[in-house]
């Protein structure tokens, strides 16, 4: 956990943030395996995604420097392409930057019931109900067994 108090303003300005999360996970449409996924910028998983780099004292400088060399006024309201060859063309300068926030980011966003329901998966933890498991083959159990 980071003790930095810092101010951070690119993860801190919450319009600019959503914009930029839905950068790297856009809208999709639907298609014959799931249905159609939000982008991760309107499922208000933007303030959520920032605390997590803000809490660590590796990834938030990381972030903070990649994302101020993109930050306008104007990105959010930018069509996705151009938001796409903007964070782009820092890249070179930041390379660490689309790393550090995706762990964070799809953590958040799989785990997001509306995104669950798009892939075809019940929105809900696996337990106390579980899943279906497929039988095992009783014979590589006893082998198991065997070695105790």
């Amino acid at each position: 956990m980071s003790t930095d108090t810092a101010a951070h303003p690119a993860l801190d300005d919450t319009a600019f943030f959503a914009a930029f999360v839905d950068t790297l996970i856009p809208p999709s449409a639907a298609s014959e395996s799931r249905g159609k996924l939000p982008g991760a910028g309107s499922l208000g998983l933007a303030p959520g995604v920032a605390a997590a780099i803000r809490s660590s004292a590796q990834l938030a400088p990381v972030v903070e420097a990649g994302l101020a060399a993109i930050r306008s006024e104007g990105f959010a309201a930018l069509e996705l392409s151009r938001r796409v060859e903007l964070v782009e063309a820092q890249l070179t300068a930041h390379p660490d930057l689309i790393r550090a926030v995706t762990t964070p980011l799809y953590y958040a966003y799989y785990q997001h019931p509306t995104v669950l329901i798009g892939l075809g998966v019940p929105p809900r933890p696996p337990f106390p109900e579980g899943y279906e498991v497929e039988a095992t083959d009783p014979e590589l159990l006893a082998l198991l067994r065997s070695r105790a």
